[in-house]
């Protein structure tokens, strides 16, 4: 957010050693406006809704926008519903490197890329600008995202024009170390095309990851396979603030909060 404010223009996101992104200002330029610390979620708390009243469980009916989705594919069906009233998504997606950037989607033929959990911190600097864009433009805008990013984004842009959707969420893991298991996995030979967290041939509570390469082929791999979703769910990759997350809470900063209904199927 800070680096969307700056009229000069002088704040960057730096990676540290761990792969996180963070604020770095070039002294020699900043004016000391004070606009990047008015926008600051962490410096300045968003105000959270009341806690919910009622929670509903649900899923879509069309079988295959299930089968892409990580759970119940309402995310997809809210984003599809969106594009068709003329809006504009924007939502987590892995560009050509491999990389979790937040995109712009203005067609439903399109959505496929946002579908499914990405777990990794994505990097979403690059969309305000068109955000902005397309909220001056008249257009209402769909974004989803972590709550700290939610809470940014509504420190940015207000209330209007826009509906917030913020995912409860596990942890932000590092993008760092994402690379390096990707670096391991194409050390074997071939190049990595997509990777799906969670993927659903055996049903919805396997935690099976698959690996698609760009020559076609695909593998399919266990929880216990592979070291990377271990430290993500042992909780040993997250970012520092992860740890200590003001949005752990019932109240939250969206305006729909989605997530997965674990346990479901001991009270249905």
């Amino acid at each position: 957010s800070c680096t969307q404010v700056c009229p000069k223009k002088c704040i960057t996101m730096v990676p540290d050693a761990k792969g996180f992104l963070h604020p770095c200002i070039d002294e020699a330029v900043c004016v000391k406006c004070g606009a990047c610390e008015k926008a600051c979620q962490v410096l300045h708390t968003v105000q959270k809704n009341p806690a919910p009243q009622k929670v509903y469980a649900a899923r879509v009916k069309d079988k295959s926008m299930l089968r892409k989705s990580s759970s119940g594919g309402i995310a997809s069906m809210l984003a599809e519903e969106f594009i068709r009233r003329d809006g504009i998504v924007y939502g987590a997606a892995f560009d050509e490197q491999m990389i979790v950037r937040h995109i712009r989607v203005s067609e439903v033929t399109s959505l496929d890329r946002l579908q499914g959990s990405k777990y990794v911190q994505s990097d979403i600097q690059e969309i305000y600008a068109g955000i902005k864009k397309d909220l001056v433009a008249g257009k209402n805008v769909l974004l989803f995202g972590t709550p700290c990013q939610i809470a940014g984004a509504r420190k940015i842009f207000g209330e209007e024009g826009k509906l917030l959707c913020d995912l409860i969420c596990h942890s932000a893991p590092s993008p760092k170390i994402f690379a390096e298991h990707l670096k391991a996995i194409e050390a074997e030979g071939k190049k990595v095309a997509d990777y799906r967290f969670r993927d659903k041939t055996y049903g919805w509570s396997y935690n099976l990851n698959r690996i698609i390469y760009q020559d076609g082929s695909s593998e399919l791999h266990s929880y216990w396979n592979q070291c990377y979703k271990r430290l993500f769910l042992l909780n040993l990759i997250a970012r520092e603030s992860c740890y200590t997350c003001r949005y752990s809470d019932v109240r939250r900063v969206g305006d729909i909060t989605l997530g997965d209904f674990w346990g479901i199927d001991r009270i249905t």
